[in-house]
């Protein structure tokens, strides 16, 4: 309880001794009543301290100089002082800012030494030196760049060659094996497969001698042939019927 007493009359001394206007109402009043102070806390054996204030009550005592000066002062000061001490950060800004230009321009004017002019030199040979290397460094940087791009680009072409090869192998095999449906089916019907296959290229009617309606049917059904006319029996191919139709007059049923 007391160590706590203690610390909130510390925090609150320290806040207010903290003050600017405190501190200086304080040391105005120590100088304008010093005599009141050398008085009080003075040497002088003749006077004990009650003679002490009573002489200071008799001869010192005055509310000009006890209170009114001391609260007057700090005010001004508490007030002014920034101003003033603005005043004077600025003053001293553009005292420094004028010597540093006058000190540039002496030094732009002076003629350089032998030496000086040699060392120079030297530091924009240097300099040279090191903005070449950086430049051939950044050149053999981006060669380096670009041929990983062109590796890149060549090996994500190398999947889509890939994908296309694939694709066509595919294909042909779909071909072949239709080929070998159509075989197993019509195993006597190679001629009228070559007569259906030649009147679909010519857009001829699929119908009459040697047009045998169930192969008609096999490639309708295994989308090799579409109808182009809802009124007449004329088709055309697929893209699917167009390999098999390459590939069947090429090879025939010998796949």
């Amino acid at each position: 309880m007391i160590e706590k007493l203690v610390n909130n009359i510390y925090d609150f001394l320290k806040e207010r001794l903290s003050s600017p206007f405190l501190v200086s109402l304080l040391f105005s009043w120590l100088i304008i009543n010093w005599k009141i102070v050398v008085i009080l806390f003075g040497t002088d054996a003749q006077m004990n301290p009650s003679q002490r204030i009573t002489f200071i009550e008799k001869n010192y005592v005055n509310s000009c100089f006890n209170y009114w000066y001391p609260l007057i002062s700090a005010s001004a000061y508490t007030v002014v002082y920034p101003f003033i001490s603005l005043g004077i950060s600025l003053l001293w800004s553009k005292i420094d800012f004028e010597k540093k230009r006058l000190l540039n321009k002496i030094y732009r004017n002076r003629l350089l030494t032998l030496e000086e002019s040699l060392e120079l030199r030297d530091r924009i040979e240097r300099i040279d030196s090191e903005f070449e290397r950086m430049l051939k460094n950044k050149d053999e940087q981006i060669k380096g760049l670009k041929l990983q791009i062109e590796e890149l680009q060549v090996i994500d072409e190398i999947p889509e060659q890939k994908s296309e090869n694939d694709s066509s192998k595919n294909k042909i095999f779909e071909a072949v094996e239709i080929i070998q449906k159509l075989k197993s089916a019509f195993p006597k019907g190679e001629g009228n497969v070559r007569v259906i296959i030649n009147r679909v290229s010519n857009s001829t009617l699929l119908q009459g001698e040697g047009v045998d309606q169930g192969i008609v049917s096999f490639f309708v059904t295994n989308d090799l042939i579409e109808r182009t006319s809802d009124s007449q029996r004329l088709y055309s191919f697929t893209q699917k019927g167009k390999l098999v139709a390459a590939t069947f007059l090429e090879t025939g049923y010998n796949v």
